[in-house]
């Protein structure tokens, strides 16, 4: 390859890697409050770093609060470590801990991108399983979803590595809402989560002015149980300034 073939190349994949970190969000922390058929039953918090060449960490806690705390005390903490380039998210690594009740989980994904294979060590026992091109893990799909959205998408996927197997997620704006809470009034897109059967389970209302945060998810489980997170506070960073956000219609 000649030099100028050579810098060439560097350019674009350079310039490749700076529109994949300018769709990102900023360093920011975020709370929610957790709820199970109406009734308050936790709080979440999220924080997210990612450094100027592309290394990020990602961490999510969750805890019971209220008078639900005194009978069922649990804890779940994810997180995960990773890059990103011009392919995208790449994690490196993803924990995740239940504590606090009867049954407690610990696992632990380790990415092989150079393989394309991922161990996994659930409760000590560990196995691999093959990944495609643009795997990524439960807690960093949020983050490629938002910045799928920052992208102008309207209707993606992601294959991820979910409880020891390879699940396809896809996300789809199914039009826009403006949403009341705790943390103030937000024009919203509003995003439906299929499952691999194509039934909604996870519906996401996502603030262009907080660059795609979501500000509420409401989970519904075959039973009709519903779970539901609504933003509480979140650091100033991530409020989008002097920036047209994009024209998104309604399907």
């Amino acid at each position: 390859m000649s030099k100028y073939n050579a810098a060439l190349l560097y350019f674009i994949l350079s310039a490749g890697a700076m529109r994949c970190l300018a769709a990102l969000p900023p360093d920011f922390t975020a709370t929610h409050r957790i709820e199970y058929n109406g009734l308050r039953t936790g709080i979440a918090e999220v924080s997210w770093e990612i450094d100027r060449d592309g290394t990020y960490e990602y961490e999510s806690s969750s805890w019971n609060t209220g008078l639900i705390s005194l009978f069922r005390n649990k804890r779940r903490q994810e997180s995960s470590l990773g890059s990103i380039g011009p392919d995208g998210i790449r994690p490196r690594v993803y924990r995740y801990q239940l504590t606090g009740g009867r049954q407690e989980r610990h696992a632990e994904l380790i990415f092989d991108w150079k393989n394309k294979l991922v161990e996994n060590r659930v409760d000590g026992t560990p196995w691999e399983m093959q990944i495609p091109h643009g795997t990524v893990d439960k807690l960093s799909v949020q983050i490629a979803m938002m910045q799928e959205l920052g992208e102008g998408k309207t209707d993606f996927r992601f294959p991820v590595a979910d409880g020891g197997k390879l699940k396809t997620y896809r996300f789809k704006v199914i039009g826009r809402e403006t949403i009341d809470g705790q943390a103030g009034r937000f024009d919203t897109i509003k995003v439906q989560r299929l499952r691999e059967d194509n039934r909604a389970d996870t519906i996401l209302w996502c603030a262009p002015s907080l660059s795609y945060l979501p500000v509420r998810i409401l989970r519904r489980e075959e039973d009709e149980d519903e779970y539901r997170s609504d933003l509480e506070s979140y650091s100033e960073s991530l409020v989008v300034h002097g920036k047209t956000t994009r024209a998104w219609n309604e399907p």
